[in-house]
This record gives structure tokens, C-alpha cells and sequence, in this order.
């Protein structure tokens, strides 16, 4: 719980999702946001090896952005991604399937698959 001085934020299990209370009536509930990577956009896929990475505005940021080859050797590594397009170009990769690792501020993790394709 985070208290204000207008309103009170309770997160719920798993700290995935939170509610803002008005301390004046805490019956209304003046807000909800939920943290969810899987609304984060990653295109093309496949690639040739440069996509564009979408963050939604209500995510602040993210923390770290790994992809990994299927040997689980990491080939690229990014911090403190903010919202909105960001247009990444990967090191120049074999064809394959490679694995973009998501790490928000809550330390909430997704997954995601991108084919590369020369």
C-alpha cells in the first residue's frame, strides 16, 4: 500500500494490478492500472534484424530488454527502455528463432519469440 495525501494506491496479488482509493470517500475507486508486458509490441516479425519496440505510456518504462539464441547465449542487452517507439537493430544474427526477455520495474517478466530471417 502507498499512501498520498488524497489517495491511497493497494496492490493486489502478485503486484500486477493496483486500485487508487480517494481517502476523502473510500468507497469511489478514482483509478486502476495493470502492468502488463504482453501489450508491449515488437515488429516486424520475422525480421532481417531491425524492429521497433512499442511501450505503452502507462507502462513508465522497462527495465531490461535481454534476447537470447536458442543456445541461451545472450546477443543483446538494453536498460531503461521508455515509453513509446524505440526502433532497435540487433548485431548482425544468424537465421533462428531468438527470445526477448521483458523486465519491468516490478520485476514482472514476458517472453517473446522473434524470427530472424537474412
Amino acid at each position: 500500500m502507498e499512501r498520498y495525501a488524497d489517495h491511497v494506491k493497494i496492490w493486489l496479488p502478485a503486484n500486477t494490478m493496483y486500485m487508487v482509493l480517494n481517502t476523502n470517500d473510500p468507497t469511489v475507486i478514482t483509478g486502476m492500472e495493470e502492468e502488463t508486458l504482453n501489450s508491449v509490441k515488437l515488429y516486424p516479425n520475422p525480421t532481417k534484424g531491425t524492429v521497433v519496440l512499442e511501450i505503452p505510456e502507462y507502462m513508465k518504462s522497462i527495465n531490461l530488454l535481454q534476447v537470447y539464441d536458442n543456445s541461451g547465449r545472450m546477443v543483446y542487452s538494453e536498460k531503461n527502455l521508455k515509453p513509446g517507439q524505440k526502433q532497435i537493430t540487433l548485431p548482425k544474427l544468424s537465421n533462428g528463432i531468438y527470445h526477448i526477455v521483458f523486465d519491468s520495474p516490478k520485476n514482472k517478466k514476458t517472453n517473446l519469440r522473434l524470427l530472424i530471417e537474412n
